[in-house]
């Protein structure tokens, strides 16, 4: 970054300014590529919003309070409504009950049990909940989830297609 001198004193610039801004917001609004993703990202946005929303919560479970039920209740419904909405999600949704389960077995015995009746807690009528919105319509047609998995290796059309993705256009010519 440039350093500017004034009255002797060396100061680094805080930003680009809005001379940058609107040519870069302009370029950001006619991307091929962001355009075209636009229409697939939006249901992708909200899970992301639900597993944000739950790791706060979950945190704000973990740390205690007069609003901990709150939180707990948050982060469950949170949890199992984005791993219902894509279950690639299910994954985000339990890395904090990793994180801390790891984390206890460096805590001393003594806070380590009250910790784990937390954790389970928590864990139990999450898992419960995502068991119950998940479980049936795997056991109803597991292969479903194998024809989402991509068992193909890309060909020539997956990069055909890539190339009209970064393009931002379906034509070939």
């Amino acid at each position: 970054a440039a350093v500017l001198e004034v009255d002797g004193v060396a100061q680094v610039p805080s930003g680009l300014g809005p001379r940058h801004a609107l040519p870069f917001a302009f370029l950001l609004a006619i991307s091929p590529a962001l355009v075209l993703y636009s229409r697939i990202a939006r249901p992708y946005a909200v899970t992301l919003l639900l597993i944000c929303v739950a790791h706060v919560a979950f945190d704000r479970y973990w740390r205690g309070g007069p609003r901990r039920t709150l939180h707990g209740t948050l982060y469950g419904a949170c949890a199992v409504l984005a791993t219902w909405m894509h279950l690639i999600a299910g994954p985000l949704a339990v890395a904090p009950f990793l994180y801390h389960f790891v984390s206890l077995l460096r805590e001393e015995p003594a806070r380590r049990g009250a910790r784990l009746r937390a954790l389970l807690l928590l864990g139990v009528p999450t898992a419960a909940g995502m068991a119950l919105l998940i479980l049936p319509p795997l056991v109803a047609d597991i292969s479903a989830l194998g024809g989402k998995s991509g068992a193909d290796m890309p060909g020539l059309d997956t990069l055909a297609g890539a190339w009209h993705w970064w393009m931002g256009t379906g034509s070939a010519a």
